[in-house]
């Protein structure tokens, strides 16, 4: 497990949680 990998998989995590708090963002505002 290299450096480079844990890089990786940190910067995946960083958008799968941004992405996923920009959905749940949007759909609360379409849903009020």
């Amino acid at each position: 497990f290299s450096g480079l990998e844990a890089a990786i998989v940190l910067i995946a995590f960083v958008v799968v949680a941004a992405v996923f708090s920009y959905v749940m963002l949007g759909a609360g505002f379409f849903a009020t």
